[in-house]
């Protein structure tokens, strides 16, 4: 959002020995100043030490500019309430931000055009990240006209016998568009450099908490099993199986992070992705791992067509 503020710099001092005060616009990264009528003697001002401009300390002058600023705060507030109204656009969630200097491109323009490093990767996603938030609807024929003119595949591949619960959709669809598919879209890309890629569905649920998370395994739950920390955490009961699927993960990434390999013996065998297969290592519920062709595949097929306009 668009900041404002007063301004009132030593350089701008005009010949009759006064400074105009001017009201500063700061905007993605770029300073626009606009004048005002407001022309003030040093007796008005206050030095700003360590900088070559000065503080208002009239108070009739400091009375109008700020109501000045009031003014323009609520226009862009105003503006702001309007383009993030669904009715008038897209919402904007936080997220990377192109300045043009740090960020000067998106990661997909980037890959898109081959500029993505030639270095192993590990990348996956979990099997419910998230119920909503991203994608939202109160009904599920209002969700699957999101996919239009793909509503019908979208259907058949996210609802096929018609029973799947709205709260299930949800979180697959949310699922699948924020982390599934762009996770297969940057293995693509990473594979393509030759690098030795290595993508993954965590669907692995802890045995107390099956009953809770019903639609698989939520956001950030696979940390601790990769970092083989779940036994300290305060208040769980853990099974055997629970270790188990703990110490394989933590084992596949620790060889990674030592050789960019994830495998070693005694672990099911991860293979590297391929693009024209879509495979990975999927960890099942049972505690299972093995690697498999994308089981989501047709699912993420229709989110890639509709990706951008899917809200």
């Amino acid at each position: 959002m668009a900041t404002v503020s007063t301004k009132v710099y030593e350089h701008h001092k005009k010949a009759d020995g006064t400074y105009n005060v001017k009201i500063r616009v700061y905007h993605k990264e770029e300073k626009k100043f606009i004048d005002t009528p407001h022309f003030l003697s040093l007796k008005q001002l206050a030095k700003v030490k360590g900088k070559k401009e000065f503080n208002i300390k009239d108070p009739f002058v400091l009375d109008i500019v700020d109501k000045k600023l009031r003014d323009y705060r609520k226009t862009i507030s105003e503006l702001e309430d309007k383009l993030d109204d669904p009715k008038n656009g897209a919402i904007i969630y936080p997220g990377p931000i192109l300045d043009g200097k740090l960020v000067i491109e998106t990661a997909e323009n980037a890959y898109k055009n081959g500029r993505q490093p030639n270095i192993p990767l590990i990348i996956g996603s979990n099997s419910a990240e998230v119920p909503a938030g991203f994608v939202n609807s109160q009904s599920k024929e209002q969700l699957f006209s999101k996919f239009e003119p793909h509503n019908r595949e979208a259907m058949d591949v996210y609802d096929p016998e018609g029973n799947r619960t709205l709260p299930e959709l949800l979180t697959m669809v949310n699922t699948d568009k924020v982390w599934a598919e762009p996770a297969r879209l940057t293995a693509r890309a990473f594979s393509r450099k030759g690098a030795g890629t290595y993508s993954y569905l965590f669907d692995y649920v802890q045995t107390a908490l099956q009953q809770q998370f019903v639609h698989g395994a939520p956001h950030a739950s696979e940390i601790p099993y990769v970092f083989n920390t779940i036994s300290s955490r305060d208040g769980t009961d853990l099974t055997e199986k629970d270790r188990k699927v703990a110490s394989m993960m933590n084992t596949y990434w620790a060889n990674f992070a030592k050789t960019g390999n994830p495998n070693s013996r005694g672990l099911p065998n991860w293979e590297k992705f391929n693009g024209k297969k879509d495979n990975l290592l999927e960890i099942r519920r049972d505690g299972t791992a093995v690697s498999v062709p994308d089981p989501k595949k047709k699912r993420l097929d229709v989110i890639e067509k509709v990706t951008k306009k899917l809200k």
